[in-house]
Parts: structure tokens; C-alpha cells; sequence
């Protein structure tokens, strides 16, 4: 990574935050001012303790008035809600599918009086995941693709590149510099945002489509993608969970000096697909990867290499 101190490298972060005092905000508020989207929860009718402490502005004492809590919850935004009020869970619940990590520092069992505990939670996010795939069979079938299709996807796509994806309002000119931080949803257009969905579902359905989702190839050759990625990236292509996935220690040497990585922690992903006559699924991968990449991964260099295998390397 840059030696220079990024600010915004938790951008697109979303947490919801339930803690109060002094330990659980001043945890979450080294993550709003790197960037994250913190929305801290509280009622008004227990408010933070912290409300009450000095220092007063204008040496008023009110509880929108302390600069300790002010101090302790920088850059978040605060939703009031009384959590013994009857619609209480409905509104926590949709806060919970919007959230990408909840946070919390309540006595033992608080959390789960209000069926906010770890299994509950986990049980909404699993319905999220559930509902997400159902989506994006719905989408890949929907695409139908084939040889003709691809083919017309690929020369659509055949010279772009990040400057280009922003003079043709894909994405902002405030995006991340390349080789640094995720690209948030924030910093892409809304045909940003459907190009990237779009490379994603023709990325899934060249790797694993088949009579099922509608997907139209003779696939002839068995070959392997291998695939690295940073850790704190990968769930750009969390589809991929479903393929062989290793841990590995890597450095890049970048020459302009914008992403060095000693030992960076990434995630090597592996996974087998049918090849048809011509290379064009290969072909497909890799605009798709590069589209994704520049849309969102924002890796200077995405490391991959597609080769032929003779036999199936998965062995029962």
C-alpha cells in the first residue's frame, strides 16, 4: 500500500453501531474517520452516559453539548430508537441487511433480549445471502448467454480503460487512485454500478453456467483459473466462494510507488470451467475480471493465469 495515510480506507464500510460509554465508540470511531458509514443506534430515552460529561460547549450543560461524546462519536450518524417500542426490530432488522458489520458493548445477554444475538444475526445475513443468489440465478438466466452474445459482450468492451470508464460516466473522477482502496458503490455512476453487476453475472456464468442457467456453450476443454487477491478485497467476487480457496503471503514492488505491499495477506482463489473452441470463454474471463478490476477491485495489476488441464484436479 502507499506509505501516505489514506483517510477513506475503510470507505464502504457500513456499520451499525450499538455501543456506548467510552471503549465500544472510540473502537467505531477509528472507523468513521477512515471512512466507514457508521450509524450509531440510541434511544432517548436511556441516552449515552457520555452525553452527560464535561467539557460543555459554551460551558452549557446539555446532553447535545459534551464534547467527550462529541469527541468519542466523530463522523457518525446517530438514529434514535427506542428498542422497546413494538416496531423497534422491523426498523433494526432492515438497519442489519443495510449493514456490513454491527457492533456492540451492552452487558451479556442485552443483544439477545432483543433477538439481536450473534445467531440471529447471522440468521438474517444468511437470508440476505440466500436471497442475493436467488437474484442473480434470476439475472444469469435471464442473460441467456452463448457464443454470439459473448462475442457481441466482448467487442463492446475490447478498448476501455479507468480514464475512459470515467469520460463515459461509469465512474467518478474521485474514485480511489489505482493500486489504493476499493472503489465504493459511491464512486461509481448508476450504469457504473449496472456494468459491474452485468461483468459480475457473465464472470459467474462463464466459470459455472450451464443447462440450468440457460447458458448455451460446448464446452470442450477443462482448464483452471487461479486467481489472486487481497484479503480485504475478496468479497468483491464473493460468488467465488464455492472454489478452492488458499492463503498466501505476497509482495509487489510497485515502480511508481503507489501500492508497495510487503507480505500482503491475500487470498489465492482456484476453480475449473469448460472451455469451448477458440479460447472465447478465457477470453470472456478476463474482460470481465478487467471490467470488475477497474470498477470496484482496484488492483493495479489482477493477478491471474488460466491453463489446461488434462485431468480433473478434483479427486474423490
Amino acid at each position: 500500500m502507499s506509505s501516505e495515510p489514506a483517510r477513506d480506507a475503510l470507505a464502504g464500510l457500513k456499520v451499525l453501531d450499538f455501543c456506548w460509554v467510552v471503549a465500544g465508540p472510540m473502537a467505531t470511531r477509528y472507523l468513521a474517520v477512515h471512512g466507514a458509514a457508521v450509524v450509531r443506534i440510541e434511544s432517548r430515552h436511556r441516552p449515552d452516559v457520555m452525553r452527560g460529561a464535561n467539557p460543555y460547549r459554551d460551558g452549557v450543560p446539555h446532553p447535545e453539548r459534551s464534547g467527550y461524546y462529541a469527541w468519542h462519536n466523530t463522523d457518525k450518524y446517530n438514529f434514535s430508537l427506542n428498542m422497546r417500542h413494538s416496531r423497534a426490530r422491523e426498523v433494526v432488522h432492515r438497519l442489519v441487511r443495510w449493514a456490513d458489520v454491527v457492533t456492540e458493548n451492552f452487558t451479556p445477554g442485552t443483544m439477545e433480549e432483543w433477538a439481536l444475538g450473534f445467531d440471529d444475526l447471522r440468521k438474517i445475513k444468511q437470508e440476505i445471502i440466500s436471497q442475493n443468489r436467488a437474484k442473480r440465478l434470476e439475472r444469469v438466466k435471464a442473460l441467456e448467454l452463448n457464443r454470439a452474445k459473448l462475442a457481441e459482450f466482448l467487442k463492446k468492451y475490447e478498448k476501455f480503460t479507468r480514464q475512459s470508464l470515467i469520460q463515459d460516466g461509469y465512474l467518478f473522477a474521485t474514485a480511489p487512485e489505482k493500486g489504493t482502496d476499493l472503489i465504493a458503490e459511491s464512486f461509481r455512476t448508476e450504469k457504473g454500478n449496472q456494468l459491474l453487476m452485468n461483468a459480475k453475472d457473465i464472470l459467474f456464468v462463464l466459470l459455472f453456467g450451464d443447462a440450468s442457467t440457460q447458458t448455451q456453450f460446448e464446452r470442450k476443454e477443462q482448464e483452471l483459473l487461479t486467481l489472486t487477491l487481497p484479503r480485504f478485497k475478496a468479497e468483491a467476487l464473493d460468488f467465488m466462494k464455492a472454489t478452492t480457496e488458499l492463503s498466501a503471503l505476497g509482495t509487489w514492488q510497485d515502480p511508481d510507488s503507489v501500492s508497495n505491499d510487503q507480505r500482503a495477506d491475500n487470498i489465492i482463489f482456484e476453480v475449473e470451467y469448460g472451455e469451448v473452441d477458440g479460447e472465447l470463454i478465457g477470453n470472456g474471463v478476463v474482460r470481465c475480471l478487467s471490467l470488475i478490476n477497474n470498477l470496484e477491485v482496484n488492483e493495479q495489476v489482477l493477478y491471474a493465469r488460466m491453463m489446461n488441464i488434462e485431468k480433473s484436479t478434483l479427486i474423490e
